[in-house]
């Protein structure tokens, strides 16, 4: 079995033969997710949603990080990108049940492969030292992309589409929900409501962008 030390050897001897490339544009870097340019373009998350906490603004070089970690068949860069959720992950409130993935439904998974969500929860769990549930969260439905839909229309969406696993496993705990991408934060919003209805004690919802408020 691998040791902490270990592991973070073997870690940091990789990244001496072949340094990482930038998640976003390629850009060769030692340890960090994003190049110097492209960490400077990071911008704040706008609008706190309830109960979410959100590391940044979807656009520019994340946006493009984000398309690769999902669609480029790698999901070591969707690990990546959840170094920077770590900030977040630091402040939250103690003990921590577990972290759970908003997940994918099942036809989508075999199609990608991998679900980004939960390769972003891993450093999470990892952290804050609790275990990771990549099936707490069931999506009962494969609903259609929430990007072209109006606020109404997104909620309405994703209205029971999630239910927890059997079992009690998120019952009486804090439970932390991981997703990528929010916006009017409904998919985030029903899978929280789903642990709720599961017995959580507490739940935060964290994302690693929000896109830009838009009307309507």
């Amino acid at each position: 079995m691998r040791t902490p030390w270990l592991s973070a050897s073997l870690r940091a001897l990789a990244d001496l033969l072949a340094p990482r490339g930038c998640v976003a544009c390629g850009e060769p870097v030692a340890r960090e997710v994003l190049c110097d340019p492209c960490a400077v373009s990071l911008l704040d998350a706008p609008d706190p949603l309830p109960g979410v906490l959100v590391a940044h603004e979807h656009g520019g070089a994340l946006a493009r990080a984000v398309y690769r970690a999902k669609y480029d068949g790698d999901p070591t860069r969707a690990a990546r990108l959840g170094d920077l959720l770590l900030p977040l992950a630091a402040g939250l409130a103690r003990p921590v049940r577990c972290v759970v993935p908003v997940p994918l439904h099942p036809r989508r998974l075999r199609e990608r492969g991998y679900n980004q969500s939960m390769e972003l929860a891993r450093p999470v769990a990892r952290a804050l030292g609790c275990p990771l549930l990549a099936d707490g969260l069931l999506r009962l439905r494969d609903t259609p992309t929430q990007t072209a839909l109006a606020r109404a229309g997104r909620a309405a969406n994703v209205a029971g589409v999630f239910r927890a696993a059997a079992g009690r496993a998120l019952a009486g705990g804090h439970v932390v929900i991981v997703d990528d991408v929010v916006t009017t934060g409904s998919t985030m919003g029903a899978a929280m409501a789903a642990a709720r209805a599961a017995g959580a004690a507490s739940v935060t919802g964290l994302a690693l962008s929000r896109m830009p408020r838009r009307d309507g």
